[in-house]
């Protein structure tokens, strides 16, 4: 367990920036939120749940 509290609420913070959009585009928009999702599968243990459950689960 190498993750301290600060580390994780400097992941967030960078985050927390890189959403603001400073002249991120699309493919490095999709990464980051790529790594959240990874994050949180990690953290989780259960599955994560669509925030749009109409739609079908698909990762582009």
């Amino acid at each position: 367990m190498g993750y301290s509290r600060t580390m994780s609420a400097t992941h967030k913070e960078h985050i927390s920036q890189a959403l603001k959009g400073k002249k991120h585009t699309e493919q490095t928009k999709k990464l980051i939120s790529q790594k959240i999702k990874a994050r949180w599968a990690e953290v989780s243990p259960q599955p994560t749940q669509p925030t749009e459950p109409t739609k079908p689960t698909q990762i582009k």
